[in-house]
């Protein structure tokens, strides 16, 4: 991470340095270029970025003289396809800028790579006297994790598909790349199983109180997914078993073992139900809809969550683990458990997502040791469902109070002991939906922690630590783009933001 850097770009570059001469006017109008069909798609955002603005611009075909100002992109690799995690890699999400008073320039080996690059440009945009400029810089960024991502609850209070896609939106322009999506859990089920209708007719209807039902039909899903892709975010699908399930077991009382559907469930309490993977039924019920997830989702992974079996005796536990991780190997993905998850899982392909200190630590740097890679979500950094002070109106309190800097003065690979940094793929947040009924909550709830979090997952700081201060300015300036796009966000006492307004 540039230490030096004052431009105002959230997550910081690698390097930054100005160029000699003056910046970049944007004409009236702006064409963006691009040298191969494989950066139309970049070309568009950007076209479309830049029209959000009230800038003239168009995107144009391979070949076409631009008119007015140029943004160039300059593909410069052949080889696009995902890595087996499914992600870009953190060389196809490089990306260099060059910009003169004659034009800009992102140059990059993957599309993913100038997405990023054209998001940066987005971010030095300033206006002045009606005159759009670009600052004359040179640029070349590269992410230190290769997994960076937001975890998603939409069991608990449900999020319809426009609002899921405007997250999109969000994590995009903080160059973010993963998507996980908590489907289910003990008061709502939310993507639809033709196979078993009735989790989405009984257990779609269901909400914890206060909050949102609904569901995702798989045409929704797909949607989804394809919106997703197309900005090179991956979605990550969570069936979380063996807790978690009263609304699996309230939507298909067979897949209990006492075969009697619970009433369903509005509360906020964790860790009191179980999916009986002893039982032959339950795991048919299970089989199918992994079968069903795994075919409608193109990514490697199925997270199969795997936390607070508090009512589960340990050996039960650990075979239902087994059991779950072999069915999500058996549809042809991959499986990502919470921290718990090591108490059974046979496979060191499994991710292992740590979100709690208070469990796992030791046997999770073990788990390291013998192969497993960690997403690291520790609970007292990332869980963005925290409150940020204790009479905020929305969140819970059990992790701590999370405020910016909480967000952002933190190293991931320094929160385990003992855990070689080295099997840490990347950083993930979460939000749970307990206490966030609408829209509106979200996104107060992401932003602006999201932005302190991208840093931590994108910038390299070999100094090992971090300083709000050195954030504050750029968060500030992000803010005043997030109020032109409409989105919400809380305005911590700990930033100045004066010249967001």
């Amino acid at each position: 991470m540039d230490r030096n850097n004052t431009f105002p770009i959230v997550p910081a570059p690698t390097k930054i340095a100005e160029n000699q001469g003056p910046p970049l006017k944007l004409d009236a109008k702006v064409s963006v270029t691009t040298t191969t069909a494989a950066g139309q798609g970049v070309a568009n955002y950007l076209a479309d970025a830049l029209a959000g603005m009230g800038i003239s611009a168009a995107a144009l075909a391979p070949g076409s003289p631009p008119e007015g100002t140029e943004i160039a992109l300059d593909l410069t690799g052949d080889e696009h396809g995902p890595n087996a995690d499914g992600l870009p890699g953190i060389g196809a999400e490089s990306y260099q800028i060059s910009i003169t008073d004659a034009g800009a320039k992102i140059s990059a080996s993957a599309p993913a790579g100038l997405q990023h690059g054209a998001t940066t440009l987005t971010h030095l945009l300033t206006q002045a006297e009606g005159t759009w400029s670009l600052p004359a810089v040179e640029i070349t960024d590269s992410p230190r994790y290769s997994w960076r991502g937001l975890s998603l609850d939409i069991a608990r209070s449900f999020s319809p598909l426009a609002e899921i896609k405007e997250i999109i939106d969000v994590l995009v322009d903080l160059k973010y790349n993963v998507l996980h999506l908590h489907l289910c859990d003990d008061q709502g089920w939310r993507l639809q199983i033709r196979s078993h209708p009735e989790l989405t007719k009984i257990s779609g209807n269901t909400a914890v109180e206060g909050g949102r039902s609904g569901f995702l039909t798989q045409a929704d899903y797909i949607e989804l997914i394809e919106y997703a892709a197309a900005r090179h975010i991956l979605v990550v699908p969570e069936i979380d078993v063996p807790g978690h399930t009263h609304a699996l077991l309230h939507a298909l009382p067979l897949a209990d073992v006492g075969r009697k559907a619970p009433e369903p469930y509005t509360g906020i309490e964790v860790g009191f139900s179980e999916l009986r993977l002893d039982d032959p039924t339950a795991v048919s019920i299970l089989t199918d809809i992994l079968a069903e997830v795994a075919e409608l989702t193109p990514g490697p992974w199925i997270h199969i969550g795997g936390d607070e079996p508090l009512v589960i005796p340990g050996e039960r536990y650990a075979t239902s683990v087994a059991t779950a991780e072999k069915l999500v190997r058996d549809s042809g993905k991959k499986a990502i458990g919470w921290n718990e998850f090591v108490r059974g899982s046979q496979h060191t392909e499994t991710l292992i997502q740590h979100w709690d200190h208070r469990t796992e630590l030791a046997a999770l740097a073990n788990a390291a040791r013998r192969g497993h890679r960690v997403i690291m979500s520790p609970a007292s950094h990332v869980y963005l469902d925290m409150k940020y002070t204790q009479d905020y109106p929305h969140g819970q309190d059990w992790a701590g109070l999370i405020e910016v800097a909480d967000s952002y003065e933190w190293e991931p690979s320094a929160d385990v002991p003992n855990l070689n940094p080295d099997q840490i793929i990347g950083v993930e947040a979460t939000i749970w939906t307990e206490k966030i009924p609408t829209r509106e909550a979200m996104l107060e709830m992401l932003l602006p922690r999201l932005a302190p979090i991208a840093e931590v997952a994108w910038s390299a700081n070999p100094e090992g630590e971090r300083s709000l201060g050195d954030l504050e300015p750029r968060l500030v300036a992000q803010a005043a783009r997030w109020e032109r796009k409409g989105w919400p966000f809380y305005r911590s006492p700990q930033v100045q933001w004066s010249s967001a307004e």
